[in-house]
């Protein structure tokens, strides 16, 4: 294979895959040194140039031999069609998974966010839904809402609600392998605190910025007990209340109070910064 082919399937394989040139270069590079390392048993290092021709140089340490040596990639056997096919499949595997990590660290940035989603399937057998999501404008990825995950209102009427759209937490993001070939899971929920947090800042406009909110009990489809370092507007509450159809009561804490030193112990406050004494001014909303 001459440095034209190489080339030409460099820019193909960059096409093909969306990665950028140099990534197929260093993938082509890093496949190629394994192949001849084990072909002549000895460290090869294999570099694509920049007029695309190839460079192969070997070393020894094992047998003191440190002084680098040309060597030839005819082990490859990239010059025959039935040879350079097989490398170019493994070539694009490697790509492939270079490129479903890219997509899945583009994606981390919204985990533990809220995020609409449309209900677009119902699984009889596990109770799974699969939502509908659309994180990056005009690009929808299908998320995973398991039955535990999921508010009682859910479980019961989830064959009516196919269609509906709602907030869900984005809870986890991982890739998995399915038969040899890597693949993005996102999961999400109904049932954290943080969608109770967040959705509230949602509808808190401009003092969202400032307003510290911990959510330090829920029960789902019951009620959820969230502090704040302010007042909450009553709109806020009840569009939250509606939203995950249960009772959301909001206390405002005193400035020099951290919400996340209150607790709420058989239906009585505890605060450690206070000495576990409920906090003087402390209202419910």
């Amino acid at each position: 294979m001459d440095a034209s082919q190489i080339k030409t399937h460099i820019a193909e394989l960059s096409r093909e895959y969306g990665v950028q040139e140099f990534e197929v270069i260093s993938t082509i590079e890093d496949l190629f040194s394994r192949h001849l390392s084990r072909w002549h048993n000895e460290e090869v290092l294999v570099r694509i140039l920049e007029d695309y021709t190839l460079d192969a140089t070997a070393a020894n340490p094992l047998t003191g031999n440190l002084e680098p040596r040309k060597v030839t990639a005819s082990s490859l056997k990239i010059n025959s069609s039935k040879g350079f096919n097989s490398i170019r499949r493994q070539i694009g595997k490697l790509l492939y998974r270079k490129a479903t990590l890219k997509e899945a660290s583009i994606y981390h940035q919204f985990l533990h966010d809220v995020v609409e989603g449309e209900i677009a399937l119902v699984d009889k057998a596990t109770g799974r839904l699969y939502v509908e999501l659309e994180m990056l404008r005009g690009e929808p990825f299908t998320a995973i809402c398991e039955y535990k995950h999921q508010t009682p209102y859910m479980r019961k009427n989830a064959h009516y609600l196919v269609g509906e759209k709602m907030d869900f937490h984005l809870n986890k993001i991982e890739v998995v392998e399915v038969q040899g070939v890597p693949r993005i899971n996102i999961y999400v929920d109904r049932t954290s605190k943080t969608l109770v947090t967040k959705l509230l800042k949602r509808h808190l406009n401009g003092s969202a910025a400032t307003t510290r909110l911990s959510c330090v009990k829920r029960i789902v489809g019951g009620y959820s007990l969230v502090l704040s370092s302010q007042r909450i507007p009553q709109a806020a509450i009840v569009a939250v209340d509606r939203a995950l159809r249960e009772r959301i009561r909001v206390f405002a804490t005193p400035e020099n109070v951290s919400p996340d030193s209150i607790t709420f112990v058989k239906g009585k406050i505890q605060c450690s910064d206070l000495e576990k004494r409920k906090p003087k001014n402390l209202s419910g909303q």
